[in-house]
């Protein structure tokens, strides 16, 4: 069975109608040409070309002789000085943003030239000691070949120590074979 639909939805369905003061009806009238009584297409496009919109931050020069007209003067020129000033905090908040993130790209690069050049200085200090075991492993196999050490021993402990651990695990691999 179908419920009968509630009053609440029918009023929400019926346009609203608010009263409009007589005194407010006339100075629509006389001030923006806008007539109530007329169809709603044409209140609207009347009200559309009534209003504008700006982009600039300062308020229109009608309404800043309108405060003149209305005597109080001295609101035009406040009204000025405080977008001004709202205009310089603004332009010092973004100076302030950009000094800021220049000091972070700055202590960035920084920070990065300091990591090339410490992994600069770990290259080197590698390549010195690696220089230092292949020529180690190189005279201490010659001299051990003149203590009359097998020439074998002699031979792997060279390559060893010139190959580095890429030829130790071939020669560890290679001698595990040969044990079994």
């Amino acid at each position: 069975m179908a419920k009968p639909p509630s009053a609440s939805k029918q009023k929400a369905q019926q346009p609203s109608s608010v009263p409009v003061p007589a005194e407010s009806v006339q100075l629509l009238r006389d001030t923006l040409g806008i007539d109530l009584e007329s169809p709603q297409e044409s209140l609207r496009a009347r009200l559309v070309a009534t209003t504008s919109r700006s982009v600039s931050p300062y308020t229109s020069a009608e309404m800043l002789n309108s405060y003149v007209q209305y005597g109080m003067p001295d609101v035009k020129d406040r009204a000025l000085e405080t977008i001004d000033e709202e205009r310089r905090w603004r332009h010092a908040r973004e100076e302030q943003e950009q000094n800021h993130q220049h000091a972070i790209d700055l202590r960035r690069v920084e920070l990065e030239s300091s990591k090339i050049g410490h992994d600069q200085a770990l290259q080197k200090r590698s390549q010195i000691f690696s220089f230092c075991i292949g020529a180690g492993g190189t005279v201490g196999s010659l001299i051990a070949g003149f203590l009359h050490v097998p020439s074998l021993i002699c031979i792997i402990v060279c390559a060893i120590s010139v190959g580095g651990p890429s030829v130790a695990s071939i020669v560890a691999q290679t001698i595990a074979k040969i044990k079994n």
